[in-house]
């Protein structure tokens, strides 16, 4: 069920922030913890220049928070975290946050190109059609993003 009630008002932001950070470092994965309308509640934490600078436009900021609030309800129905195909191309997952039966937010980890995607496509799901981003800017910080298993990206 979805609910009014606002996440930073259940949960000390600072002390999540703090352990977001350290799962995103131990990990080598992205993260940040967002509401159930997909608009971030914390820092972003090891995000990629690629999806930093992404999330500077307005337009493609949208998306992602778009994005981010399918992850959220996807794994929210699926009671299970869910690992889906971004806008933008890359793997995020999602794993919901449920308090006394109400769906308040997610945390979201990834941002992810895989090694093996072709096999993994049929074991994710994806947001809609994939956005056409352009830019020399952005084509550089894509291209720089390291490979990783989809069994990683799971392990996370």
């Amino acid at each position: 069920m979805l609910t009014n009630i606002k996440l930073e008002d259940l949960i000390d932001i600072n002390v999540l922030q703090e352990i977001q950070d350290i799962f995103a470092k131990s990990t080598g994965v992205a993260a940040v913890t967002v509401n159930y309308e997909g608009k971030p509640v914390t820092k972003p934490s090891n995000f990629t220049c690629f999806c930093t600078e992404l999330r500077e436009n307005p337009k493609w900021r949208d998306k992602c928070y778009k994005c981010d609030a399918y992850g959220g309800i996807q794994s929210l129905i699926n009671r299970e975290p869910h690992i889906y195909k971004c806008h933008a191309g890359l793997y995020d997952f999602s794993v919901p946050i449920v308090i006394d039966n109400n769906y308040v937010g997610a945390i979201l980890g990834g941002q992810a190109k895989l090694i093996d995607e072709d096999e993994c496509d049929e074991k994710t799901g994806i947001f809609g059609k994939l956005s056409k981003w352009s830019g020399e800017k952005l084509t550089k910080y894509y291209n720089s993003i390291e490979e990783k298993k989809f069994e990683d990206v799971e392990a996370a």
